[in-house]
């Protein structure tokens, strides 16, 4: 069977109240997610395609999670669908949830909960500080200015709750925030504490071995200092606001799992939500002393406290701030949507079987563009609120965008050198076997001698070329171990090493001729000098990851031809053992340029203040030699020849072993054609990336007028949804409506992909997906009894089927 995995990274904007729409959007990706682990759960457990859904945890509303897991169980047996979220990045309004998402999928944990927790405390009586209603003679003195907006936007908000609580707010104290960080703070804390209730033990809806990352954008009030190298001068200051927050799960392949979302983890992810969402003027900056208060006066504890501030903030207290004065106010004053942070994690994710990549875009409300003769001239206060608050909001995507096509055309241009060149490769590979391959029995140590043939032979055939390569793997190695050695000598967190370590630094990598370039005057020199050969094979993990990366890709590549032959067919079991294999060893490889990899002692040589004195490049050549052993990287190319010896040339059949020692051995021939066609970036899946919006503009299935048709809460600047519980009832439904309107597109785009189906009914599915949400949701429903209905009539009856 056709194995691939669906991968989503969600990325959540702002939306001021409009958060409620996401929470829909959001609550929909979770119950996909869901289906498909336990459809593929169940498959693994019974050893074959299970029959019908079965929920293993009591209590949970499972209402569209029945439909996806039917879906994906139609594709069976031509395709074995995965669907798979691994990167969320989130920003004010979509930064809140995105955490409860990520949070989720983290830990296989419940959102229902959450519903009454926006529908009820989404409010501006829930809202404001109790004290904020002020004194009566400041009520008396705001009157006339109260009297005057309100009948401003009377027409925007004919509806009598609307009125009463914009009155109370319009008459609440000036000049002061309004919103109580405070009790914010509390009912954030109180919805991540219920995601626990029957929470299944050791849960999680990620993949063994799936990383998921979380990336929360907040602005730092004060902002920080960065340095800046020129030329003259030699160095700049710049203050820079932006600070994103990262949280991660990973479950190894040893069992052991590492993650930011835990009980423990609570505090500081709930810290995340209140900062990222803190709406300038509307709520009092956030800071740590905050929580604290929240949780004392909950009677509750922050036991992971100390490591939040080390890991997340470590970055001020390297730069020598207290992290204690820090404030920090919405995310989207500077970062509006976070692309980058989703694209620059999506790099080095393990391939498990073919992918199909797509960032999934929640925009609920997209801004279209204006002409002068759609608006009329700004006066003195819109210019004001224009310049400070949505021109700055709506900044564009473009740059992002930008980056992702070169990303795509990148891989489109590798992946085609790679198949054009592979013909050639199996034919070098080749002639480097000895005769009559197919029956011998190699050592490890023969595997290692056709190897470093094949890297010589690479070489050579490239010519001058292979100067380039080798120059920029030697640079890039050396850029790794100055990151590795900065996080190790100063855990602290800073960006880049300090000035004036960094020349003591570069010295010590001097010693490796890293940046001597004179042997190359030699005739006939091709590779380069000895001292950075033994650099390389000391220093260089990434050669090795992207050596098994490759092999991995091939493999999965041939689980199709697998299929197909018969005489193959009942080797697919020892493909998934040696993928196993192969994937244990890029865990192993991979962790050599951590810092936890490392003993601490590595860096005792170098001094507690970096920027003090200059360090001489004798203290870092100790911390490079200490490395170096640690690293043991001729014990892991042992590891992996011995691997080869073992299962590949003995287990397999000589039409799976071709292809295998031709991505192995002749690794090298494909490295010198892609690596400097690729340079800095890491494209691990050599997929291309699509990007698929979910908005009311885009989901059409039911409704076609967009979000103007669609949501209320964009009434008052977004703020609408705060004022009127009906608005938020709406936006809500609506979210997930739109949500498993776009899935299902989605779902389909990616399956079409793989040619093998071309008769999914999409509209009645969509149909299910629609009843089901609004049968699950009715009784929730009820501040206005004619929403469902509404809905109802616009959806008709169910469509024949085919």
């Amino acid at each position: 069977m056709q194995e691939k995995e669906l991968r989503l990274a969600v990325v959540l904007t702002g939306g001021v109240s409009l958060a409620v729409y996401m929470h829909g959007v959001s609550k929909e990706l979770l119950k996909l997610v869901r289906a498909s682990r336990s459809y593929h759960k169940k498959e693994a457990a019974d050893g074959g395609s299970p029959e019908a859904y079965s929920d293993s945890c009591s209590g949970r509303e499972v209402d569209t999670e029945e439909i996806y897991f039917n879906l994906l169980k139609s594709f069976s047996p031509q395709l074995d669908l995965r669907v798979v979220i691994d990167v969320v990045a989130g920003v004010s309004a979509g930064g809140v949830n995105g955490i409860m998402l990520a949070r989720a999928l983290a830990h296989d944990l419940d959102t229902d909960s959450h519903r009454t927790v926006w529908l009820k405390n989404a409010d501006v009586t829930h809202l404001l500080d109790e004290p904020s209603f002020g004194a009566w003679w400041r009520r008396l003195y705001v009157w006339p200015v109260a009297g005057i907006l309100g009948r401003r936007l009377r027409n925007m908000a004919p509806e009598k709750e609307t009125q009463e609580k914009l009155s109370s707010f319009l008459r609440s104290r000036w000049f002061q925030p309004p919103f109580s960080g405070p009790r914010y703070t509390s009912w954030l804390l109180g919805a991540a504490d219920a995601m626990d209730q029957n929470a299944p033990d050791n849960g999680s809806l990620l993949p063994d071995g799936h990383p998921l990352d979380l990336f929360v954008s907040v602005t730092d009030f004060y902002g920080h200092t960065n340095h800046i190298p020129l030329h003259d001068p030699t160095e700049v200051e710049e203050r820079d606001h932006r600070h994103v927050l990262h949280f991660r799960y990973n479950k190894l392949q040893d069992g052991t799992t590492q993650s930011d979302f835990g009980a423990d983890g609570l505090p500081g992810l709930v810290f995340a939500a209140r900062a990222t969402s803190c709406f300038p003027g509307a709520f009092p900056p956030a800071s740590l002393g905050e929580i604290d208060q929240v949780l004392a006066e909950r009677g509750d504890s922050w036991p992971g406290r100390d490591q939040f501030v080390q890991q997340k903030l470590g970055s001020f207290t390297a730069r020598g701030q207290d992290v204690e004065s820090l404030r920090f106010i919405d995310g989207s004053v500077v970062d509006t949507k976070p692309f980058g942070d989703a694209v620059a994690a999506i790099a080095g994710r393990p391939a498990h079987r073919e992918v199909a990549r797509r960032i999934v875009f929640v925009e609920p409300n997209p801004i279209h563009p204006a002409t002068s003769d759609d608006v009329e001239e700004p006066g003195f206060f819109r210019t004001i609120l224009a310049s400070l608050a949505e021109i700055p909001r709506n900044e564009p995507i473009h740059d992002d965008l930008a980056r992702i096509n070169s990303f795509n055309k990148n891989i489109r241009l590798v992946s085609q050198v790679v198949r054009q060149a592979r013909p050639l490769v199996e034919h070098l590979v080749d002639g480097i076997l000895p005769a009559h391959g197919e029956q011998m029995q190699p050592s490890a140590a023969e595997v290692t001698a056709w190897r470093q043939t094949a890297n010589e032979q690479a070489a050579a055939e490239a010519g001058y070329a292979f100067q380039s390569y080798f120059r920029l793997k030697v640079l890039r190695v050396a850029k790794r171990l100055e990151t590795l050695v900065t996080g190790l000598a100063w855990p602290g967190g800073a960006v880049d090493m300090p000035v004036g370590a960094r020349l003591g630094f570069l010295a010590a990598l001097g010693e490796h001729n890293v940046f001597e370039i004179d042997h190359l005057e030699q005739p006939g020199a091709v590779t380069g000098s000895d001292a950075e050969i033994d650099f390389l094979k000391m220093f260089d993990v990434d050669y090795r990851v992207r050596r098994l990366r490759f092999v991995i890709r091939r493999l999965n590549e041939l689980y199709r031809v697998a299929e197909e032959t018969p005489g193959i067919k009942p080797h697919i079991d020892r493909l998934d053992e040696l993928k196993a294999t192969l994937y244990g060893l890029l865990e192993d490889a991979k962790r050599r340029w951590e810092p936890s990899f490392h003993a601490p002692e590595v860096v005792s040589s170098l001094p507690d203040q970096p920027d003090a004195a200059e360090i001489g490049p004798g203290k870092f050549a100790a911390v490079l030699s200490g490395i170096g052993e640690a690293m043991t990287l001729q014990k892991l190319d042992d590891t992996i020849d011995e691997v080869f010896a073992v299962m590949v040339l003995n287990y397999f059949p000589a039409e799976l072993r071709r292809d295998l020692f031709a991505a192995y051995i002749g690794f090298s021939f494909f490295d010198v054609m892609s690596f400097p066609m690729v340079q800095w970036e890491d494209l691990d899946e050599f997929e291309e990336i699509l990007i698929d919006r979910i908005s009311p503009d885009d989901a059409v299935a039911i409704r076609q007028g967009g979000t103007g048709d669609v949501l209320r809460g964009t009434a008052m600047r977004r703020f609408g949804g705060f004022f009127n519980r009906s608005y938020r009832e709406n936006d809500y439904l609506w979210g997930r409506l739109n949500a498993a309107d776009r899935l299902v597109d989605i779902v389909v785009t990616a399956v079409s992909e793989s040619g093998v189906l071309h008769d999914i009914d999409a509209t009645s599915i969509k149909y299910r997906l629609f009843t089901a949400i609004l049968d699950a949701e009715e009784p929730f429903l009820t501040a206005d009894p004619d929403l469902i209905a509404t809905i109802r009539t616009e959806i008709g009856d169910s469509p024949a089927e085919p």
